[in-house]
C-alpha cells in the first residue's frame, strides 16, 4: 500500500459527503480555514500552505473523476475503493507503448473535463494498482522463459487476460457524467471566513452591524472593511444581506449560517485531529496533541 501523507491527514474533508454541495468558492475557503487550523499546517510558510490546498484539490479531482466514470471501486478486481485506497489508483494505459501524457501531470492545470478529455485520447482507464501492475506487465512475452513453473505462467497469463477483458477505457459517453466542482467563478483571495463571523457572532451580542463594528470587532481600520464589501460584494451577497440605508446594517442570509456552521464543523475537527501515531509521541499530554510549530513533529507533511 502506498503511503500518502497528504489523504491520510484530510481523507475525512476529502471524502466529506457534502463536499460537492458546496461551490467551488467555499471548498477553497473551508480548505483555507482547515490549514490554518491544524497543528501540524498552521504555522507553516504561506507557500507550503498553497501547495498543500493545491495537493488536496488534486486530490479531490481524482477521487471525483474515478467515482464519476466508474464507480467507487476498482472497475476491474473490485477489492480497492476510492474513499481508503485513492492512493492505489492509477491511470493505465491500454497499450503502454502509446502513452503521450503522464495522467497526473494534469491536475494542477486542468479542470475535472478537461483532465477526462484529455486522458480519452490516450486510450486508458483509472484501475487500482495491483490490476495495473498486472496489465502493464512488461515481459508477459518472455514469461516461457522467464518461469518453469507452468502453473505460475498459466495464473499470470489468466490474471492478465481477465484483466484485459474487463479494462474499459474512458469514453465519449462516460465523460458526459464528469463536471467541474472545484473550477472558480471568481479568485477567492479575502478572508472571507473572518467577515462571516464577524457578523455572526456581532448578531449574537445584539449589536447592529455597520463596517463600524466589524472593524472594531476584527481590529482593522474603517476604509479597509469598506474596501473589502466593495471588492468582494458579488460573492458576499450569497451570504450576507446588503439593504439600503445609513449606516448599511447587515445581516447573515440562511446560506450564510449554512457556510459558517460547516466551518465550525471542520475548525472543531481539525483542532482536535490525532492519528494513532500521536499515541506514543513525545508531545502527546494526556491523549492532547501539544505540536504546535513544525519542529514538533516528525510528519514529513509539515517539513518546510
Amino acid at each position: 500500500m502506498i503511503y500518502d501523507f497528504y489523504y491520510i491527514f484530510f481523507k475525512d474533508f476529502i471524502n466529506y459527503n457534502k463536499l460537492f454541495n458546496f461551490s467551488a468558492e467555499e471548498i477553497f475557503i473551508i480548505l483555507k480555514v482547515i490549514i490554518h487550523n491544524f497543528r501540524l499546517t498552521m504555522n507553516l510558510s504561506k507557500k507550503k500552505k498553497r501547495n498543500i490546498i493545491k495537493i488536496i484539490k488534486n486530490r479531490i479531482k481524482k477521487k471525483y473523476i474515478i467515482e464519476q466514470l466508474y464507480g467507487n471501486k476498482c472497475h476491474i478486481c473490485g477489492e480497492f475503493d476510492t474513499k481508503i485506497h485513492l492512493r492505489t489508483f492509477d491511470f493505465s494505459h491500454f497499450n503502454s507503448k502509446k502513452k503521450k501524457i503522464d495522467a497526473s501531470s494534469l491536475f494542477d492545470t486542468k479542470s475535472c473535463s478537461e483532465i477526462v478529455k484529455t486522458l480519452k485520447d490516450e486510450v486508458g482507464a483509472y484501475i487500482c494498482s495491483n490490476c495495473h501492475s498486472v496489465f502493464d506487465m512488461e515481459y508477459l512475452e518472455l514469461i516461457n522463459e522467464i518461469y518453469d513453473d507452468k502453473e505460475l505462467i498459466e495464473k499470470i497469463k489468466t490474471d492478465y487476460h481477465k484483466i484485459k477483458m474487463k479494462f474499459t477505457a474512458i469514453s465519449d459517453k462516460m465523460i458526459n457524467n464528469v463536471k467541474d466542482p472545484l473550477k472558480k467563478t471568481i479568485n477567492i483571495t479575502g478572508n472571507y471566513k473572518n467577515y462571516l463571523f464577524a457578523i455572526y457572532y456581532l448578531s449574537n451580542q445584539g449589536i447592529d452591524i455597520t463596517k463600524k463594528s466589524i472593524a472594531n470587532y476584527l481590529g482593522v481600520d474603517y476604509d479597509a472593511v469598506k474596501s473589502f464589501f466593495l471588492r468582494h460584494r458579488n460573492f458576499l451577497e450569497k451570504y450576507i444581506n446588503f439593504p439600503y440605508g445609513n449606516p448599511t446594517i447587515y445581516s447573515l442570509k440562511i446560506k450564510g449560517l449554512k457556510l459558517i456552521s460547516e466551518i465550525e464543523y471542520f475548525i472543531n475537527f481539525y483542532q482536535t485531529f490525532q492519528l494513532e501515531e500521536c499515541i506514543n509521541c513525545n508531545f502527546n499530554v494526556r491523549k492532547k496533541c501539544i505540536a504546535n510549530s513544525s519542529n514538533q513533529c516528525s510528519h514529513p507533511i509539515i517539513k518546510n
